[in-house]
């Protein structure tokens, strides 16, 4: 499978693979914001599916460039890592059950989700997706 989402079509297909996720979700994003004054937007549906997600036992990693995301998830349960590097980390990959990658421009904001020019792409190619996975294992851990 391989899948272009250009603008807006971003959170609704990656809030499903947020939703149909069984283990694991792996994320590295250079911006993720909060709108908490509007809990209807495209972003607020998608960090909410994110707590479900780790609510309802599937392991959500995340690696942050800035420690302000740490306070809006400190009191649930998604794993967050801000690296120890002067490095800037610019990379937006997410990762599902080690079987899906979603790579591209899309950082997690409002303007990205409903109103930026931005292009990502889903694919479930066991070899791009394990080269993704290795990126992102050797970040995190």
């Amino acid at each position: 499978m391989q899948k272009i989402l250009i603008g807006n079509e971003y959170p609704k297909n990656v809030i499903e693979l947020i939703k149909q996720a069984k283990n694991k979700i792996d994320i590295v994003i250079f911006d993720w914001r909060w709108y908490f004054h509007d809990i209807g937007c495209s972003i607020q549906q998608f960090n909410q599916a994110l707590f479900s997600a780790s609510e309802r036992g599937v392991k959500v990693n995340v690696i942050v460039n800035t420690d302000q995301v740490s306070k809006f998830i400190r009191d649930s349960k998604i794993n967050i890592k801000r690296l120890a590097t002067s490095k800037l980390v610019h990379v937006k990959l997410s990762l599902f059950d080690e079987k899906i990658a979603v790579l591209g421009s899309h950082n997690f904001t409002k303007n990205a989700f409903e109103s930026n020019y931005e292009m990502s792409m889903i694919t479930d190619d066991r070899e791009a997706v394990a080269r993704c996975q290795q990126f992102f294992n050797t970040l995190f851990f």
